[in-house]
């Protein structure tokens, strides 16, 4: 299980949710819908898919997930994690237009060290 306050963005997605994962133009209501009933119904849902930065998590599938867990009070929610390192420091509450004094200027065009690690089962 992961936090659903640590979730701040989305792979692909960006347009169809904001921030809050509140559904915008884009994103299937019909699907919002069922996604709530089978919720609220206790029926059983598939992890969602996520990718770790730091203490950042960004949603690769399961946005529709996020969004009715978010609604219906939910705090955390089962996940498959992909981490991926970066040299980069993230916390959920940096937002995407804030300039941070902790990010040093880069001094080369080499691409940070990042790796992925194979994607492993949150839960409780």
């Amino acid at each position: 299980m992961i936090r659903l306050d640590q979730i701040v963005g989305s792979v692909g997605r960006y347009r169809d949710f904001d921030r809050a994962f509140l559904p915008l133009s884009g994103a299937n209501s019909e699907r919002w819908k069922r996604l709530d009933v089978a919720l609220n119904r206790l029926e059983d849902v598939p992890p969602i898919e996520v990718f770790q930065i730091s203490d950042a998590f960004f949603v690769r599938d399961g946005n529709h997930r996020v969004s009715v867990a978010r609604a219906n009070g939910l705090s955390h929610i089962e996940a498959w994690v992909t981490v991926v390192d970066t040299p980069v420091p993230l916390s959920p509450d940096i937002r995407p237009d804030e300039r941070s004094s902790r990010l040093s200027t880069p001094t080369s065009c080499a691409k940070p060290n990042s790796t992925k690690s194979a994607p492993r089962r949150v839960s409780n």
